[in-house]
């Protein structure tokens, strides 16, 4: 985080990494058909690092094609992401 806020030009503040999490009924609010995407995310309090893979199966199939459609522009803008040394 505090890398990410020096090259955006931010403070970095030790607050940034903990928030309260969403309750079930304001995930669902929020997320909707997505929750299943979502719903993990939002109900974190911390960053974590999770390696696993995702299955987007349970997804309505438009968001499915959105993910397939979008993954290589994804891996593209990856090579650009800000790495901690």
């Amino acid at each position: 985080m505090q890398a990410y806020c020096s090259a955006v030009g931010i403070d970095y503040e030790e607050s940034m990494l903990t928030w309260k999490p969403m309750t079930d009924e304001e995930i669902n609010e929020f997320g909707g058909d997505m929750s299943p995407l979502y719903g993990k995310v939002l109900s974190t309090t911390t960053f974590t690092t999770d390696e696993s893979t995702t299955e987007y199966t349970d997804l309505p199939l438009i968001i499915q094609d959105t993910v397939k459609r979008a993954l290589p522009l994804y891996n593209q803008l990856s090579q650009h992401k800000i790495r901690i040394e």
